[in-house]
């Protein structure tokens, strides 16, 4: 009886042990997964900030981990030159 169960918590023991590539894996994909899914949430309120941004503005956006996205938006449209003004000057 006594054997059974000593090669029954053996059996157990392997099992754990070779899950460990498993679990690995899986925290990783956890991790990737999150990675990602705050990235989408950024970039979702980043685009419902940008019309509230005044031209000529800087809108910094950082994270904790230190990455800094910097959006300059232009001062104003420029005028369209022709060419033949632009060479003459």
């Amino acid at each position: 009886m006594i054997e059974h169960i000593a090669a029954g918590a053996k059996a157990v023991g392997r099992t754990v042990r070779g899950c460990g590539g498993l679990m690995r894996y899986l925290t990783e994909r956890l991790h990737a997964r999150t990675v990602v899914q705050v990235e989408r949430e950024r970039n979702a309120h980043t685009v419902a900030v940008l019309p509230l941004v005044k031209p000529g503005m800087d809108f910094f956006e950082s994270e904790p981990g230190g990455r800094t996205r910097v959006i300059r938006t232009s001062v104003r449209e420029l005028p369209q030159v022709p060419v033949n003004e632009i060479t003459s000057s």
